[in-house]
């Protein structure tokens, strides 16, 4: 062989050798290591000191506002207070006055005869009586005193009088009258007085006439089958005839 190849084995058997020398050595280090903390006990050691936590800030209630005016979800919402204006009540109107068309006295004390307006049939009214939307509070035979939504209006009869009907039918009667009447006499010859209960007269009921203007026959007259009769009354005498 040659010198240089068992020259190179020669170091290649030391460095094996020195390979396995050193590694009996690390273990057997290690056991020694071992064998010296297997039993060792453990000496508690102590936990260092807590620090208390501390507590979280309490933002103040200004930072709140940011919430509700930037509102991802509410564009339109705001910190605006919106105050709804104070109502205002209509003001009630008071309607016309009842009309009248009389005044009465009577041993259950005084009634008139009263409408709500013009047109509706006048029937007979008390204190505490209710005429449209009017309560009658006092009555007597010149004044009436109303309640109306708490207020008291007091009125005289005669200004609660209708006399638009009345006008027109005076009118139109004149009217008629002035076509129908005879020539007027000379100014010697008077007229002659109406005759009293002819049948020419206005007829109240089927046996009851009324009395014609300018009779001046005494109460219980007979003339034509009827009897003249004169009853007072709250308004003056009322003059008709009877059929007997």
């Amino acid at each position: 062989m040659k010198p240089k190849l068992v020259a190179l084995n020669l170091i290649l058997v030391a460095l094996v050798g020195a390979t396995i020398w050193e590694g009996h050595a690390r273990w057997s280090e290690g056991q020694a290591v071992r064998k010296a903390n297997l039993n060792v006990p453990v000496r508690p050691v102590a936990p260092p000191p807590m620090a208390p936590v501390p507590e979280p800030m309490t933002p103040p209630a200004t930072t709140y506002a940011d919430v509700a005016k930037n509102n991802l979800f509410s564009s339109d919402r705001n910190d605006e207070i919106i105050v709804d204006p104070p109502k205002v009540e209509a003001v009630k109107q008071m309607p016309p006055l009842p009309i009248s068309t009389g005044v009465m006295r009577v041993p259950s004390g005084v009634k008139a005869f009263m409408a709500a307006k013009s047109g509706e049939t006048p029937r007979m009214v008390k204190v505490d009586d209710t005429v449209g939307e009017f309560r009658i509070l006092a009555l007597d035979e010149r004044d009436v005193t109303f309640e109306w939504n708490g207020q008291q209006i007091k009125r005289k009869i005669e200004d609660l009088i209708d006399r638009s009907g009345h006008d027109q039918v005076s009118g139109a009667t004149q009217a008629t009258a002035a076509q129908a009447a005879p020539p007027a006499p000379g100014p010697n010859v008077p007229p002659p007085p109406p005759a009293a209960g002819q049948k020419t007269g206005v007829v109240l009921t089927e046996s009851t006439r009324a009395c014609r203007p300018g009779d001046t026959s005494a109460a219980g007259a007979s003339e034509d089958g009827y009897r003249k009769v004169i009853t007072p009354s709250p308004f003056g005498p009322v003059c008709r005839w009877i059929k007997q």
